[in-house]
């Protein structure tokens, strides 16, 4: 397992636990990140992880329609 992997398995795990919990302060503090964090993962990865590939370099990314989209210039 690489670090991307383990890092989006840790998104991915305080989402769902967000959800299960119906309290995303609760979820923020079991992990010990903050809520500003969390809504920045939210975000990106949209409901519960789906996303349309891997983020480009420096992760930079848009979210347009509910799916990521690769940065101008991103290779």
């Amino acid at each position: 397992m690489t670090l991307n992997d383990s890092i989006h398995g840790l998104r991915l795990h305080v989402m769902s636990r967000a959800q299960e919990l119906g309290n995303v302060s609760r979820a923020c503090r079991e992990v010990g990140i903050s809520r500003s964090l969390f809504y920045r993962w939210r975000k990106r990865y949209g409901v519960l992880g789906r996303r349309s590939g891997p983020l480009p370099a420096g992760g930079r990314a848009r979210v347009r329609g509910g799916g990521l989209v690769r940065a101008a210039g991103a290779q």
